[in-house]
């Protein structure tokens, strides 16, 4: 039986922390509080990697994809539909939202990175990641001048919907394809080395993310340079995922167990908080700071409960009745 990393939950409670502050600039005083969100989403995606299972059959496998991710959706969009938080304007508007890319763009960048790993992995690109990194760092760099404002912070825009928006899709494919890699190859023998220091530069990556944006909206003639802070997400991401991996057993050490599935109850929940944020956000506005801040945390993960809950149900059913074996004939 493979071992279970504790610890990557509370990676993945971490990233959804980061992506909800990032989404709190309604709520903060100062609206510059409002940040991580790269951070949180490099987290995400090299996770979502790293714990994805690729199914032998094409289709079965981005079934069950779908019947995990889309319940959710689904059901937030129709309640924030029924409260006039969202609206369908066409058959067209109603795919983008509810189909492809949905309205969380990151549903929609999961159920696209899935279909193109499944593919590289019958093309065995594990066994040549130099040459896949080599390839996607050109194709970055060419998307980079061609499709990217580079006189404002754009690198980083949310929705899919432009190509500038689009671009951030190939570096976070990257990320999460970089996840899959370690999956299958496991932690380097020279972090394992020296993996104190190893996270030390991580956790310096981490810092150096907000510092060097902090340095290039304060002199935006350094803005051609901002792809530098997606370099050093990935770095923070790769380093962050080598010390969950490293030092389990020192967590579960460290931390009782109560707490412990405390974090993983939380962590099975992050995709649920990301769904139900935004109408939350949107109705603590009102309430006075920092009050707002802390009823917006406690009402979005109540909800992510209740919604996990009926998704999760959901799931299970079609889950069983998708790998529910053929009768013969």
């Amino acid at each position: 039986m493979k071992k279970r990393f504790e610890l990557l939950d509370l990676l993945r409670v971490a990233a959804i922390l980061l992506v909800l502050n990032s989404h709190f600039d309604t709520l903060y005083p100062i609206p510059a509080l409002a940040t991580g969100g790269a951070a949180g989403n490099g987290l995400f995606f090299i996770l979502s990697g790293y714990c994805l299972t690729l199914r032998p059959g094409f289709g079965q496998h981005m079934l069950r994809r779908f019947v995990r991710l889309y319940p959710g959706v689904l059901i937030s969009f129709g309640i924030q539909l029924l409260l006039g938080l969202k609206r369908i304007t066409g058959a067209a508007d109603a795919f983008s939202q509810l189909v492809w890319p949905t309205a969380f763009w990151f549903v929609g960048a999961i159920i696209l990175f899935d279909a193109l790993l499944w593919w590289l992995n019958r093309l065995r690109f594990t066994e040549h990641f130099g040459l896949f990194s080599l390839a996607m760092l050109a194709l970055y760099f060419a998307a980079y001048f061609l499709v990217v404002d580079r006189t404002k912070w754009s690198v980083e825009e949310a929705g899919l919907a432009t190509p500038g928006q689009a671009f951030k899709l190939i570096y976070c494919f990257y990320i999460y394809a970089l996840g899959y890699y370690v999956k299958q190859k496991g932690v380097p023998g020279w972090f394992s080395r020296r993996a104190a220091l190893a996270t030390a530069a991580a956790a310096v990556m981490f810092v150096g993310s907000f510092a060097f944006k902090l340095i290039l909206v304060k002199w935006p003639s350094t803005m051609p340079l901002q792809f530098l802070t997606q370099f050093m997400v990935t770095a923070f991401a790769l380093g962050a995922l080598f010390t969950a991996l490293s030092f389990e057993d020192a967590y579960r050490a460290l931390l009782p167990g109560g707490l412990r599935k405390a974090v993983t109850a939380l962590s099975a929940v992050s995709l649920e908080m990301y769904l139900v944020q935004f109408p939350v956000i949107s109705l603590c506005g009102a309430v006075s700071f920092p009050l707002n801040v802390v009823l917006a945390v406690c009402a979005t993960t109540l909800l992510a409960f209740l919604l996990h809950a009926a998704d999760d149900r959901i799931f299970r059913l079609a889950d069983a009745a998708i790998t529910k074996p053929t009768k013969a004939s």
